[in-house]
């Protein structure tokens, strides 16, 4: 370890640090680039600590501990609020990134730790001022404002950092260093040079509240990690696969099917699936979501549930179905062997979604007697936690279309896919009966503050460009009964999926496959 130049990124980071705190308190454009000062000098040191810490262990604990200390510091709101007066998690989430991938790769390429995280400190700087400078109009896909000039500036920086950074002399010597693109040719490189930093880009103008310095770095240290040992005619589909992946955003918005969040989500999330899991994975999720958003175009009158049906679907509902299966075919990029299970997980996580998707939108669509799953007491239908008799022959019904699929796609064990998929629809109920958060509103119960689930007198909810200031005015109005706050219609989906398929999976390794 060479102690001077750890107390000069130290100094560096006090001096960031203190400039930043001082200019939070003069105009917006001061405070951003005062935390883009810090930003750079944070995230930078940590990307080329490896150059200092020759010790894979104590540059572990060093990064555990530095982020404890950041999570504290932004927990306690010892750092001032950023640009957009919220708390800077991104702040104390950059060390976590780095953490990940040092664990992944830290001992056997540092390639993929240091790259990633230097394209989040110079990329997203450079972004954030483009888009101050020299955007007017922004966009938003879900939260923070984003511009056009940012994201192009992203991406460019990337592809400039990916190019020129493996090529530094002092990278070449760590253990183990090797260029990912360094053994392709000149056109499977420009190619993979191309995508990788045009889903950095995606990756950051689709995440919000700081968790951009997770998402961007993650995803670009696993495409590098992925990409280049596929086939040279995989390399050369990409492109064809994210123009697909573009249309297909632009006409499920068009239709209403999602709104410009979840579109950018779901094509994120589409790029990870066919990468680690092929034309299989790729036609299942697929399936999935033609058959819940068509579902989800029945007319089942006045909003009736949790301020989503009948709107386009955003990017937390589409992460809440579709992230079990996306962590699988995560897990199926970096071990190929283990393909044949990621899978079975995926079809099991995906039969989950489509029962509980399709039991929800058809059983309201027949307006069948609706009862609460624990107590089998009458309520509203849309409620979280109702079932009915159609409802439930609906998602049985979901789940077995899915197990079909799976038989005809050669994936194992159809049978426990279908007893999986209805399992987890049971689940949802279950949870949502007991957990998900209820509001009182107008003597009615409702999953969403202002949100009344009598079909008689229901009022809509605020689309999702509503400030959040509006939200607050509704929750004051409306009295929380029961359940956690924080448990949401989102979170439901998300812990069935997540309990169900990680339960299947070890029963069927434990039992029916032996250990």
């Amino acid at each position: 370890m060479n102690v001077p130049v750890v107390i000069c990124m130290l100094l560096l980071i006090a001096v960031s640090l203190w400039i930043s705190e001082r200019a939070s308190k003069k105009s917006k454009i001061y405070t951003l680039l005062s935390r883009k000062l810090l930003h750079v000098a944070g995230v930078g040191s940590l990307a080329v600590s490896p150059l200092i810490f020759s010790d894979f262990y104590i540059l572990t604990a060093v990064t555990m501990a530095f982020s404890l200390l950041l999570f504290r510091a932004v927990q306690q709101k010892w750092i001032s609020a950023g640009p957009y007066q919220r708390r800077s998690w991104g702040i104390a989430v950059f060390p976590l990134s780095f953490l990940i991938l040092w664990l992944l790769w830290g001992k056997s390429n540092p390639a993929l730790v240091i790259l990633p995280m230097l394209v989040l400190t110079l990329s997203d700087a450079i972004a954030a001022i483009a888009g101050s400078v020299f955007e007017k109009v922004p966009y938003y896909l879900t939260g923070d404002p984003k511009s056009l000039s940012g994201s192009f500036s992203f991406f460019v920086a990337t592809v400039f950092c990916l190019w020129l950074l493996p090529m530094i002399p002092l990278f070449k010597e760590l253990p183990g260093w090797q260029n990912p693109l360094e053994l392709l040719s000149f056109s499977e490189k420009l190619i993979l040079l191309v995508a990788i930093s045009l889903a950095g880009a995606i990756a950051e103008g689709t995440t919000s509240g700081g968790w951009d310095n997770l998402s961007v770095p993650l995803i670009i240290s696993w495409l590098l990690a992925v990409w280049p040992s596929k086939s040279s005619f995989f390399i050369w589909m990409i492109p064809i696969l994210m123009i697909l992946l573009f249309l297909f955003s632009v006409y499920s918005v068009k239709n209403g099917w999602l709104n410009k969040g979840g579109a950018s989500a779901a094509s994120l999330l589409g790029l990870v699936v066919f990468s680690g899991g092929g034309w299989q994975a790729i036609l299942m999720m697929a399936f999935f979501f033609m058959a819940g958003s068509l579902a989800g175009k029945l007319k089942t009158g006045p909003k009736q549930s949790d301020a989503k049906k009948g709107k386009p679907r955003d990017y937390m509902q589409v992460l809440s179905n579709g992230g079990i299966g996306g962590i699988c075919m995560v897990w199926a990029g970096l071990e190929p062997a283990q393909l044949d299970k990621a899978l079975f997980v995926l079809a099991v996580s995906v039969a989950i979604s489509t029962a509980d998707t399709l039991s929800s939108e058809i059983g309201m669509f027949f307006k069948g007697r609706v009862v609460d799953i624990v107590n089998f007491k009458p309520v509203s239908p849309g409620l979280s936690g109702g079932i009915s008799f159609q409802g439930t022959l609906a998602g049985a019904l979901g789940s077995g279309i899915i197990a079909v699929l799976a038989y005809w796609l050669k994936i194992q064990n159809p049978a426990i896919i279908f007893a999986g998929g209805f399992a987890g629809m049971l689940l949802d109920s279950i949870l949502g009966s007991l957990f998900q958060v209820k509001y009182l509103v107008n003597g009615g119960l409702s999953d969403s503050p202002g949100v009344q689930e009598n079909p008689g007198s229901c009022k809509m909810a605020p689309d999702f460009g509503a400030t959040l200031q509006s939200n607050r005015e509704k929750e004051a109005s409306s009295q929380h009964l029961k359940g956690l706050k924080w448990v949401s219609n989102d979170m439901v989906n998300l812990l069935s999926n997540l309990i169900i398929s990680v339960t299947v999976a070890v029963l069927w390794q434990l039992l029916w496959k032996g250990g």
